[in-house]
């Protein structure tokens, strides 16, 4: 809900930034703590870069009540605690000092220039690229990794807003970037009874390394979301969809993942998959199926009952032995009984039982097999 709610705020600011030409008067200054992104999280997507975020909220205020100018995102080599010493991950920073009540305060762990002066800047957005990554339910930064960067490094992201307009630095992320796994291979996407089935191959990890399979899913028109369908990366296939609706289309996204990694690695994306879903499937036919002649011209018949998910009812089928099937249920039929009133006494029957799901229209299941019986005739 957080999430909705700052994408909607961030909206309507954008929207006041880029959404008029004339220069109106100048705002008046806010007080209190100044927004720094103290969410970044980094990831290794193939040969490029992930970064994710969330506009903060200051202290003291519901909702995002500024305007965000432009975002930078820096990396820069792990520094060495000493000459000769080898780089060493961050360590956490500490509780920057509260800010005086109506002052605004730098709250980065370490100045801003003496992290962006030994630094590369990755990317710099602002103005509509800006507006298109905020308006995302988690805004996320794509760009390639540097070539040539050796070791641990250090990612952070510089946030302008009107409230500090020279940027704010982000919480620190750590970043190694590492060889990749191979994106799945022969995906495919396929009709199964009440859902989709998602089938791949994958290369075998070397020696010491788990891998797995992450399924990102999309509807038609809709971007991919930020996490994948399945809670963990899968270590083969199938993937089995059963959240589907009736003539709705389905795009599927996979990347091979290293599992049990420190940070998230992923591939590359395969080439992306898509399937309208559609119920072709017919229930199984009806099992156990009993015929007993009742006194004079009625027959009882009774089955097994029929569960599956999308079950709609049955169909009953009689044919004199010898002649030709023909349906005898009148109505809509939801029991595992039937009582036929129209047998003719002294005739020999065949009955028979079908099972129908809710599809429009209604996919019928093969004939049971059959029960005879004889009709006797009333003293």
């Amino acid at each position: 809900m957080r999430r909705v709610l700052l994408a909607t705020t961030t909206l309507s600011c954008l929207l006041l930034l880029l959404g008029c030409g004339k220069k109106g008067p100048p705002l008046p200054p806010l007080v209190g703590s100044v927004p720094r992104v103290s969410d970044l999280e980094v990831a290794q997507v193939g040969s490029s870069l992930r970064a994710r975020f969330t506009l903060p909220v200051r202290e003291g205020v519901e909702s995002v009540d500024y305007q965000p100018r432009d975002v930078e995102l820096w990396m820069r080599p792990v520094p060495r605690t000493s000459a000769g010493d080898e780089q060493k991950a961050p360590a956490a920073p500490p509780k920057p000092p509260a800010p005086k009540p109506g002052e605004g305060t730098e709250v980065s762990a370490i100045p801003l220039k003496d992290f962006t002066g030994g630094a590369t800047m990755l990317i710099k957005l602002s103005g509509q690229d800006l507006f298109e990554i905020l308006a995302l339910p988690i805004p996320e930064l794509l760009v390639p990794i540097p070539e040539g960067i050796d070791g641990a490094q250090e990612v952070a992201l510089v946030l302008a807003t009107d409230v500090k307009r020279s940027g704010t630095l982000s919480n620190i992320a750590p970043f190694t970037a590492v060889a990749t796994p191979a994106p799945p291979g022969n995906v495919a996407a396929k009709l199964v009874a009440n859902g989709i089935e998602v089938s791949w191959t994958m290369e075998a990890p070397p020696e010491g390394e788990k891998w797995g399979v992450n399924i990102y899913r999309a509807l038609e028109a809709d971007p991919f979301p930020a996490t994948p369908s399945n809670p963990q990366p899968m270590p083969g296939p199938p993937f089995r969809e059963p959240q589907v609706s009736e003539g709705t289309s389905y795009r599927y996204l996979l990347r091979t993942a290293i599992i049990g990694s420190e940070r998230s690695v992923e591939s590359d994306a395969a080439p992306e998959v898509g399937v309208t879903y559609h119920d072709v499937f017919a229930p199984p036919a009806p099992q156990s199926l009993r015929a007993v002649a009742d006194v004079g011209t009625a027959v009882t018949l009774i089955w097994a009952p029929t569960d599956v998910p999308d079950f709609g009812g049955y169909h009953v089928y009689r044919q004199e032995v010898g002649g030709t099937w023909e349906r005898v249920d009148a109505r809509p039929l939801q029991s595992a009984s039937f009582t036929d009133a129209t047998a003719r006494g002294g005739a020999a029957y065949e009955y028979a039982v079908t099972a129908y799901d809710r599809a429009v229209p209604e996919n019928e299941s093969e004939r049971s097999a059959p029960a005879r019986v004889t009709v006797g005739t009333a003293p």
